[in-house]
């Protein structure tokens, strides 16, 4: 029942993008969070099970004694992602960019409004 929606929503989105309209999904906050997205899928699970750990495997029963450690490990989590991104990912994706020759063909958008 969602899925049509969430495909008009992304469609709505692609578009805009597309013709150039202004989109808080632009943010420079929300563009690096998704450059690090891939390191952040990476380290999360590591970092919540370390966070876990340091507590001596003992968490709180009542679900709000969980938010400070859980704030904490987001916090570690999205600097370690930042870090491996700009160390590892960014130096491994240009050295292995260079071992091929680039056959990309450019973007041209199938339809474009003109101002």
């Amino acid at each position: 029942m969602f899925a049509p929606l969430f495909a008009l929503c992304v469609a709505a989105v692609a578009v805009r993008d597309v013709e150039g309209g202004k989109s808080w999904l632009r943010s420079p906050v929300l563009v690096a969070l998704g450059r690090w997205s891939f390191s952040f899928y990476l380290v999360e699970s590591t970092v919540l099970n370390a966070c876990a750990q340091s507590l001596g495997g003992r968490r709180p029963e009542a679900w709000l004694g969980n938010v400070p450690w859980l704030l904490l490990a987001l916090v570690v989590a999205v600097a370690l992602s930042a870090f491996l991104h700009r160390w590892v990912e960014q130096p491994m994706e240009r050295y292995l960019k260079g071992l091929w020759p680039d056959r990309r063909v450019p973007f041209r958008p199938a339809f474009h409004r003109t101002p």
